[in-house]
């Protein structure tokens, strides 16, 4: 369960159903939930978009919602979201498109809450690899929940993670 509050939890399982739906609804590539760490090359450039949550409750932190995606499923994503074809996609709507599949995420999330939270933009960085996303949540922040999913034989991680700072 992702404890967000004491009055305030969501199951792993909404979380990974949530994900599979945007994945497939909006990008039309499949994504698969899988429990068991794949066999797949952590050392490859990845795109980190997250979206930062406020909800609206007493005793509720900020909460940050991450979607780690190896760079290159990242641009066959935007280039299915822009109908690319077969040309490649830029940096810029690789990022974009990104920022719109976490903030996407993030507002199903937010449904899956008792209460409403206020999202803030969206954010996406370029990360060497996958060695941070695999340390999970940096401290003092709380893991609220995490889905592993594979694509094409491809990584992904969507992350839930509560701040620990009280701010």
């Amino acid at each position: 369960m992702l404890r967000v509050a004491p009055d305030i939890e969501l199951a792993r399982h909404d979380l990974s159903q949530l994900t599979e739906i945007v994945w497939l609804s909006t990008l039309g590539l499949p994504l698969r939930s899988t429990d068991h760490a794949l066999g797949l090359a952590d050392h490859e450039p990845i795109v980190a978009a997250f979206v930062r949550l406020y909800p609206h409750a007493r005793g509720a932190r900020p909460m940050t919602v991450t979607l780690h995606c190896p760079l290159d499923l990242a641009r066959r994503a935007a280039a299915s979201l822009y109908s690319l074809g077969n040309r490649a996609a830029s940096d810029e709507q690789t990022h974009h498109a990104m920022g719109h599949l976490v903030g996407i995420v993030a507002s199903g999330v937010t449904s899956l809450l008792p209460v409403s939270s206020r999202p803030a933009p969206a954010g996406v960085r370029d990360e060497p690899d996958f060695t941070a996303a695999l340390r999970g949540c940096p401290p003092p922040a709380r893991q609220l929940g995490e889905a592993t999913f594979d694509c094409d034989g491809r990584r992904v991680i969507v992350r839930v993670c509560e701040d620990g700072t009280g701010e």
